[in-house]
This record gives structure tokens, sequence and C-alpha cells, in this order.
């Protein structure tokens, strides 16, 4: 490990205790247990790669085994703060199927296509693994675009914790996306591209999200969790509804 490289894990590991901290602090981690729980389980990963540096099977094999959950966390922790904001949604019955369905029909896709069509630095299993994350990767940006245009569209009141996290997860995730596209296409021509670049965005996130964890909620906001109001609900069930018979109509008429 380099200094530039020792210099980004012990920031990194230094905001994630600070976010820790700061959620104890607020008492976010009865809001957010899943975000909590992925901030807590990163570093731990980064304590036990870091221990395991000298014996490089064992570090390869942490890597492959703790990465794939590191993914896992991520997704939930994203659709936790998607439901806070929209959970009226859940309140139409296929939205919940389709959601988790849509996800696992993703990475199912991707670690078949990365399995039978390798990218040139991997082959075998590993490339079904990586394929696997990049597939992940996109879909927590996917989630995010959507998080914010949902937002946009029913005019959602500012929810800044759940808008921080969501930002955070959708700016690491594009960056490592860009950056894994570019190492499969042109390998190792463009270093900092794909090996500096996911790592430094990573960074910014833990700086968006720290500064969540670091904003306090009036008393009132604080105490009634921002839920919306059986008003707001309504409204935005009957908008729903309404968007689907615009859908419907326009298949019947092809």
């Amino acid at each position: 490990m380099n200094r530039l490289d020792l210099t980004i894990a012990v920031t990194g590991i230094t905001l994630e205790v600070g976010i820790l901290v700061l959620m104890a602090k607020r008492h976010l981690y009865r809001q957010f247990p899943v975000f909590a729980s992925y901030i807590a389980y990163v570093i731990l990963q980064v304590v036990l790669r870091s221990a395991l540096l000298p014996y490089e099977h064992l570090y390869f094999l942490a890597y492959w085994i703790t990465a794939p959950v590191e993914v896992i966390l991520s997704i939930l922790a994203v659709h936790e703060s998607f439901r806070r904001v929209f959970g009226a949604f859940y309140l139409v019955r296929w939205f919940r199927f389709c959601f988790p369905g849509a996800i696992a029909l993703a990475m199912l896709y991707s670690l078949l296509t990365g399995y039978f069509s390798p990218p040139a630095h991997a082959h075998g299993i590993y490339s079904a693994i990586i394929s696997g994350m990049l597939m992940a990767q996109y879909v927590i940006l996917t989630i995010s675009i959507a998080f914010f245009g949902l937002a946009k569209l029913l005019q959602v009141p500012w929810r800044i914790h759940e808008y921080r996290i969501v930002a955070g997860f959708g700016l690491s995730s594009g960056v490592t996306a860009l950056a894994a596209g570019v190492r499969s296409v042109f390998v190792t021509r463009f270093p900092f591209v794909s090996n500096m670049l996911p790592a430094v965005s990573y960074l910014l996130a833990l700086g968006i999200w720290l500064s969540a964890a670091a904003y306090r909620l009036p008393p009132k906001v604080a105490s009634d969790g921002q839920r919306p109001t059986q008003e707001d609900l309504e409204e935005l069930v009957s908008r729903l509804r309404g968007d689907l018979a615009i859908v419907r109509g326009l298949l019947k008429r092809r």
C-alpha cells in the first residue's frame, strides 16, 4: 500500500467513524438502521482487509467474500431511504414485488452475461462476480435517479437525511460504474479513472453522509419522523392511479 492509498484509507475510516458517532449522538441509527449497519460493516471490512494485506491469498479470499455483502447492504440502505420518502407507493400491491424483483433480475442477468461474455481483464467466475457487482452499481444509480426524479415530480418536501444518503450512494455508484466501464474497454490505459477516481468519489460520498449525520432536525420534526399525513398519502395514491390509467389507455391504442 503506497502513501496515497494509505491516506485515502485513513481518511475514509476517520469519516466513517465520525458518521457513526454523529448518528449515535443524534439517535439516527433508530431511523436508519440499515445505513448505520452499512457504515459499521465497511469499517470492519477495512480493518479485516488491512490485517490480511501481508497474506495475499487470504486477502484475496476475504475481499471476494466481503465485497458482495457490502454491495447488498448499500442497495438495502438506498432502499431504506427510498421507502421512508415514498412509502405511499407500497400501498399499491404490485409495487411491493416489482422493486425487489427488478433488482434480482438485473443481478441475475449481469452474472450470466458476465460469465458467458467476460470482460477483457477477467475470466470465468471472477468475471461473473465483477459483472454482478457492476450491475449492483447500476441498480443503485438507477434507484438514486428515480428517487430524485420522483421527488421532483411529486413535489415531495425536502428530507435532508434521506436525500443526502441517496445522493452519496448515487455519486459513488455512478463514478464506480464509469470507472469499471473504462477499465473493461481500455484495461489499464487510464489508471486514475479506473483505480483512483472511485476511491475519491467514495470520500466525497462520506463527506455528504457526514453532513447529513451532523444535521439536527427540529424537535417537532424529529419526534414525528417526518411522516406524511393521511391527506398526502391519499393524494399520492390518486396521482399514481391516474398515471396508470393514462399508461393503460396508451397501451390499448397500440
